[in-house]
């Protein structure tokens, strides 16, 4: 059985916190939507889609990662993809790239909307890309979360050869970046892989697997907390 079969095919773009969006406080303050009902999915969409698209067409550039996520959640790929781009490639928004690269990755969308021969190898050329933005304290939260999450999902092409050639190591150095302390889902996750390599045949070291396991238990993995028994 593969050693991270108990971990996600990749992390997604975490949940958007829309109550911190420049847009929502509008909808609020103009009354178009109440406050405790913000995080309502289908209430943000019925109500969010055409008010995103008037403030993007008045030059918001926001709004087009915003209605990207709406049509992701909704599952409406092609919608998203159209959006996402929008927000990349005339904005330069890396959360945009980022869900590109998820959208590649996972082949939500047909190569005859995205024009990419190799989805997998281009969403890798993203993650490296978003790796190389700044993770310092005084860097903004998302940015850190982005790039953390980037780094566990090239990880995991590297390991499972999806993309880029299969390397252990290069999945071992993308995992020790991601792994951080622990501060977001990626970090965890990349935590608890870590563990799970460190148990493995290629680079057996118990005592390590048995360290980042219990790192990952401390910050709430429960797969790590299914491992540490065994040790």
């Amino acid at each position: 059985m593969e050693l991270l079969s108990g971990l996600p095919e990749s992390i997604r773009h975490e949940q958007i916190d829309f109550l911190s969006s420049k847009t929502v406080r509008n909808v609020i303050s103009n009354g178009t939507l109440k406050a405790e009902k913000i995080h309502d999915r289908q209430v943000i969409g019925e109500n969010l889609e055409t008010l995103l698209k008037r403030w993007l067409d008045e030059g918001d550039e926001q709004c087009a990662f915003y209605l990207g996520q709406i049509y992701f959640e909704k599952e409406k790929y092609n919608e998203a993809w159209n959006y996402f781009r929008m927000g990349y490639e005339k904005f330069n928004d890396q959360k945009s790239k980022f869900q590109l690269g998820i959208m590649l990755y996972d082949n939500l969308v047909s190569k005859d909307v995205t024009k990419v021969s190799n989805p997998q190898a281009k969403a890798c050329e993203f993650f490296k890309e978003i790796m190389t933005l700044d993770v310092q304290i005084a860097s903004p939260v998302d940015q850190r979360n982005l790039v953390f999450s980037a780094a566990f999902n090239l990880g995991r092409a590297y390991y499972q050869g999806y993309g880029v050639c299969s390397s252990t190591e290069d999945a071992l150095r993308c995992f020790l970046f991601a792994a951080n302390n622990g501060d977001s889902k990626a970090c965890i996750s990349a935590q608890t892989a870590l563990g799970y390599l460190y148990s493995g045949p290629e680079i057996c070291d118990l005592q390590k697997a048995f360290q980042w396991h219990s790192d990952a238990c401390g910050n709430g993995s429960v797969e790590s907390q299914g491992q540490c028994h065994i040790y």
